[in-house]
């Protein structure tokens, strides 16, 4: 109920706010399509239960036409309601359109990372084949093959780059949770 004048509050109580977050189908692009809303305890709930009215009422819809949908209902409730909708691809499309820029950006930043990395280990490889240059020398004088001088020369920095890799991604696997790579859907399973 809408209006200048609100009726009086029925029930007065202190409460203690113990997290503030968002609801999945809250992540919207702008403000305008989010309504305050609040998670209570089954205790509060039954105790506020017989004072409580519904802002929105959800449908979900199989195999149906949506528009059929809307006029049966308009039709059904009347104008008087003021129905608004909402539709469920419409919401995912702002999310997903809200969540692209950080996923890009830190997209880009793992490529650029991924250079920098590639060009600092091919650095430190030539860098430790022209220090080990001299020993290869000795080696190919005295009658070393060329797998003989690679087997001297590539298990170290083989070695270091395969462990390197691998601590990479257990890493990445571990810190995963913190920052979700996967797509963000809205209202799912309502």
């Amino acid at each position: 109920m809408y209006g200048d004048t609100p009726p009086p509050p029925v029930d007065v109580l202190d409460v203690t706010v113990v997290g503030v977050g968002l609801f999945p189908d809250e992540v919207v692009q702008d403000d305008t399509d989010r309504s305050p809303r609040a998670l209570f305890t089954p205790a509060f709930t039954r105790r506020e239960q017989p004072h409580a009215t519904y802002a929105w009422t959800g449908a979900k819809l199989r195999d149906a036409d949506v528009a059929a949908f809307k006029e049966a209902y308009v039709s059904a409730v009347g104008e008087a309601g003021s129905p608004s909708f909402r539709e469920r691809g419409d919401v995912t499309a702002r999310t997903q359109q809200a969540v692209r820029p950080p996923a890009v950006a830190l997209g880009v930043f793992g490529a650029l990372a991924g250079m920098a990395t590639l060009l600092l280990v091919g650095q430190a490889l030539v860098r430790l084949l022209r220090s080990d240059r001299d020993d290869l020398a000795t080696l190919r004088a005295i009658g070393a093959g060329p797998r003989l001088t690679s087997a001297v020369g590539l298990p170290g920095p083989a070695v270091s780059i395969v462990v390197g890799i691998a601590g990479a991604l257990c890493l990445a696997v571990a810190l995963s949770p913190l920052a979700p790579i996967v797509p963000a859907t809205a209202g799912r399973g309502r």
